[in-house]
């Protein structure tokens, strides 16, 4: 059985991410058995070499409600949704050598990616403890930012052959 390579796996993970984890997991035990045959080396470079840029994945996320606010009634609303764009590139330099670069969320986008609803104490006086002075607290919601504009490039080689069986200990 061919050697699954760890493009394929990627792929195959995106593939099944709108599924959920038990179907990512799946496909991590499908690659892992795949992976115990003979390695059939890289995938071949291809005769274009536009074909190594991949289309840029634009990842859309409407509004969502923080946690805590079931009843979606917080005064401060739902989170805005938001969209990122990330670009990847490789180039094959050799047989077994590629070079890879990856830029994620291109256009810097600022946006929250989580948001929790809970009691603010510090509503005193100079954002003292309330409590203390007789104020209240208060439903205060915490938005978590996203990842920045964030870039990669590194040198990914594959070693070709078979694979020796392991020696266990009896």
């Amino acid at each position: 059985m061919p050697r699954a390579s760890g493009d394929d796996l990627h792929r195959q993970l995106i593939r099944v991410n709108a599924r959920g984890a038990g179907a990512a997991c799946a496909t991590l035990l499908a690659w892992g058995s795949a992976a115990g045959g003979t390695d059939q080396g890289p995938p071949p470079q291809p005769e274009n070499p536009a074909e190594a840029l991949e289309l840029p994945t634009v990842t859309v996320v409407g509004t969502t409600y923080a946690r805590g606010d079931e009843n979606n009634a917080d005064r401060n609303g739902p989170l805005p949704g938001y969209a990122l764009v990330n670009l990847d590139a490789r180039a094959r330099l050799s047989g077994n050598l590629e070079l890879f670069a990856r830029v994620n969320n291109v256009l810097d986008a600022r946006y929250y990616d989580f948001g929790i609803l809970g009691e603010n104490f510090f509503t005193g006086p100079g954002e003292s403890f309330g409590p203390a002075a007789g104020a209240a607290p208060v439903a205060t919601q915490f938005r978590g930012p996203g990842a920045p504009l964030g870039a990669w490039v590194g040198v990914r080689y594959a070693f070709g052959g078979t694979h020796a069986p392991r020696e266990t200990d009896d």
